[in-house]
């Protein structure tokens, strides 16, 4: 089950609970509605929205393309300019001004909006939701990093839905879409058990994907097998240089989560790198530019090119969201 909960009502409408629990009436007539106190209520469709991450205009863009009416209500995006929004609808619509770069809390409090979508991190003492909860903008915590599967990671366009009052609509949607998982993972799933290690080094701080992370759910449910420190783990996974190293050689494929990563670059930080099954067979890869915002408004191509990703046969010219390692 997602982090989030809906709950049809009489009269239209629904009652949710955002990520932390949080309770949101959302109806077009809410004063015909009794709720207990503390219910953040907001009159449907909302007209003037706040994003706080690219993954949100995302997932946005998605009940645009199927439906219309949802983009325009989007004002601005928290503190545009580290967002890196790559796909061409929402490039338009900052560069003409239609959603503006939000560059403090100031800005955002005298915008007035309607509804923040914010996010928790970190897990363990969110800042952002502590700010938005202590100058009373009114807001819902969205979560989709941290589910552990990639349907309970796509529903979360359901519950973005329900503000503009799409919830019927962005139900079925998800439907859809989950079922196109479900043939992809039938018409394509692999049977070798191709190995996976799915990592980062940046900084001197090294990161492998979580064993309860969605990556990890998807590359199993593909036929792979995510290497990782911590099976337990959703998200993303403390590591070590060493642990990685010792790793690497029994990986049949290497995700760099960096855009387009070069091979040179990670042998200085892993010098046995071209000695590994995944450097001699070419199958070592990164991120497209558009790969965040891409995985959130097409999940169904992300989860089939990483299928075709688990797959021995070459896949460099079928990418758009991976790409492959520059040799």
């Amino acid at each position: 089950m997602p982090n989030f909960k809906v709950t049809p009502i009489t009269k239209g409408g629904a009652l949710l609970e955002d990520a932390l629990g949080r309770k949101i009436l959302v109806s077009s007539d809410p004063a015909s509605h009794k709720v207990e106190t503390g219910t953040l209520i907001l009159k449907t469709p909302v007209s003037k929205v706040v994003a706080c991450s690219p993954i949100h205009l995302a997932f946005a863009l998605r009940l645009e393309k199927e439906f219309g009416g949802v983009l325009d209500k989007f004002v601005g995006i928290l503190n545009a300019a580290e967002a890196h929004l790559v796909l061409p609808e929402l490039i338009e619509r900052f560069r003409s001004g239609k959603i503006r770069d939000i560059r403090s809390i100031a800005e955002l409090r005298s915008l007035q909006p309607d509804l923040v979508f914010s996010f928790i991190y970190p897990r363990d003492d969110p800042q952002l939701v502590h700010i938005m909860e202590r100058f009373k903008l009114p807001h819902v915590v969205v979560d989709s990093w941290y589910e552990t599967t990639y349907p309970d990671r796509v529903r979360w366009i359901e519950f973005m839905g329900q503000f503009f009052g799409l919830g019927n609509e962005a139900h079925s949607l998800v439907e859809r879409i989950v079922e196109e998982l479900k043939a992809i993972r039938e018409n394509k799933r692999s049977q070798n058990r191709t190995k996976v290690i799915w990592f980062v080094d940046f900084q001197g701080y090294a990161f492998v994907t979580g064993g309860k992370s969605w990556v990890a759910k998807s590359i199993d449910e593909l036929g792979g097998e995510v290497l990782t420190p911590d099976p337990d783990t959703p998200g993303s996974a403390d590591a070590t240089k060493e642990w990685i190293s010792e790793n690497l050689p029994k990986a049949d494929v290497m995700v760099f989560t960096m855009v387009r990563p070069n091979v040179a670059h990670i042998e200085q930080l892993y010098p046995g790198i071209t000695q590994t099954p995944a450097y001699k067979s070419k199958r070592i890869y990164g991120f497209s530019v558009n790969y965040w915002q891409e995985s959130a408004y097409a999940p169904e191509k992300w989860y089939d090119e990483l299928s075709s990703i688990l797959s021995p046969e070459p896949t460099a010219n079928e990418l758009r969201v991976f790409a492959a390692a520059r040799m």
